[in-house]
């Protein structure tokens, strides 16, 4: 069981981050997102130009994404 072991932990974490991302998908996305691949979800959230700030003592991710092109709003 001594290699066995490290491929099962890596095989549930990756059930586990699978599953988080459907939850995520059904629960805060719109409909139109359903669909939607993790390999989508990471060009279209994730590789997004951004930049962190501090304004008013609160610290802000600003990001340089139109929200109506992705029908967020």
């Amino acid at each position: 069981m001594g290699r066995l072991t490290p491929m099962l932990v890596f095989f549930r974490i990756g059930v586990i981050a699978y599953n988080l991302f459907i939850g995520f998908k059904r629960l805060s996305c719109p409909e139109s997102w359903e669909k939607h691949t993790i390999a989508t979800f990471r060009w279209k959230m994730v590789q997004v130009a951004g930049r962190i700030v501090r304004h008013a003592g609160e610290t802000v991710l600003k990001l340089m994404i139109d929200l109506e092109k992705f029908g967020i709003l």
